[in-house]
């Protein structure tokens, strides 16, 4: 089973935004545009959801960044 699919069954909140958000900068790394912004769009929710300030503004980061290289 992979990680997010673990985190999300054992209904670890943390640990699945952290993992979304790795995914997400893997995503944009590789390239893969719009895959990495619906996942790192996923782990902001999450982090949102449970109220992680800094996992909130560390998702923005990334997100903020690849819209910069892309403009």
């Amino acid at each position: 089973m992979d990680a997010l699919a673990q985190y999300t069954a054992n209904g670890d909140q943390l640990g699945r935004a952290q993992c979304l958000w790795s995914l997400g900068d893997t995503l944009h790394m590789e390239d893969q545009y719009s895959e990495a912004k619906e996942t790192l769009e996923a782990a902001f929710a999450q982090y949102s959801a449970i109220g992680d300030q800094q996992g909130t503004a560390a998702c923005l980061q990334s997100l903020g960044g690849m819209l910069c290289r892309e403009g």
